[in-house]
């Protein structure tokens, strides 16, 4: 895991019953294009 990945709010991506974690996810899509490798450990850890 690099800096920004490791900086990118992973916990925040568990499912709960507030819903989907908007805020994060749109943090993991702003960092996908500036690391490709953030979504390659989205799909390691969501597979």
């Amino acid at each position: 895991m690099n800096d920004q990945s490791a900086q990118l709010p992973w916990d925040q991506l568990q499912h709960s019953k507030d819903g989907i974690p908007w805020p994060a996810l749109h943090a993991f899509a702003a960092a996908v294009p500036t690391d490709p490798g953030v979504g390659q450990q989205l799909f390691e850890v969501y597979d």
